[in-house]
């Protein structure tokens, strides 16, 4: 059993509550069940199913009533896993080893007494024959964007410059970006240069859940430069698709925004926008 349960907050925001049978299919006591995600899923994508009945609240969703336990039925019971460590208190949180169609209910007992109470209505999962996956290649074709950005902050005599960023972007665009597919880098910071590898691939920070279906954007990660000051000339150099760009960054004393200076060969696939 494994917990997975960080992301469930912000599953919060886009709750949707779905019953695919009618309530007046079901004996007077059943409890309704409700999704927190999407019901139509992929391989290895979780679904999560809870007691709509019982659990009402915000807090329940973090803190489950401990008064109940619930013995969850799966059908077919094949190629299924729980993921979620509040599955006995009402909130079943399942990933499916295989496509196809599958339906959920569960019997709801006393937790001191294990006396049946209740039952609950069943639901059907679809997953899909496509697989959820912890991450993702990088398009061989992809072009690295590359947009300096100063960060700003705040004294007594008004705004100030704290530090330059360089907000990078891919041009493809990916599934599954939102906003949890990230671009993976590694950083060396030497005597006036910076050096920032790119994996090859995108990681899913929030596998095994994943917000909507073949939703597509573009992926950003933003770079620091840490000790890059006025009057100071570096080199830079991105490692991207396996290949090395470098060129050259000079923060100015001139006002803000044009207070820098890039000498970079943009016919590569690693480009500065401005």
């Amino acid at each position: 059993m494994k917990k997975i349960f960080p992301a469930l907050l912000t599953i919060l925001a886009v709750l949707t509550i779905i019953s695919c049978r009618k309530h007046a299919a079901y004996p007077p006591g059943t409890h309704f069940l409700g999704f927190l995600s999407d019901r139509l899923i992929k391989i290895n994508q979780t679904v999560i199913i809870y007691d709509s009945t019982a659990i009402r609240d915000s807090i329940d969703f973090i803190k489950p009533p401990t008064s109940r336990i619930y013995e969850w039925k799966i059908t077919p019971s094949a190629n299924t896993a729980t993921w979620s460590g509040t599955y006995k208190n009402g909130i079943a949180t399942l990933a499916f080893g295989k496509s196809g169609y599958y339906e959920v209910m569960a019997n709801i007992y006393d937790s001191a007494t294990h006396n049946y109470l209740a039952r609950t209505s069943t639901v059907e999962v679809r997953v899909g024959s496509d697989t959820l996956f912890p991450s993702y290649a990088i398009y061989a074709d992809d072009v690295l964007k590359i947009s300096p950005t100063f960060s700003i902050g705040s004294t007594n005599g008004g705004p100030t410059v704290t530090g330059l960023q360089l907000i990078c972007s891919t041009t493809r665009q990916y599934d599954y970006s939102e906003p949890y597919l990230v671009l993976q880098n590694t950083s060396t910071i030497g005597n006036n240069s910076y050096s920032f590898v790119f994996s090859d691939s995108l990681k899913l920070t929030s596998y095994p859940y994943a917000m909507g279906y073949n939703f597509l954007t573009q992926v950003d990660q933003a770079l620091d430069l840490p000790g890059f000051t006025s009057n100071m000339t570096v080199s830079l150099n991105i490692t991207w698709l396996n290949k090395v760009y470098s060129g050259t960054l000079t923060l100015t004393g001139q006002a803000y925004p044009n207070s820098y200076i890039i000498n970079w060969d943009n016919s590569g696939a690693v480009r500065f926008t401005n």
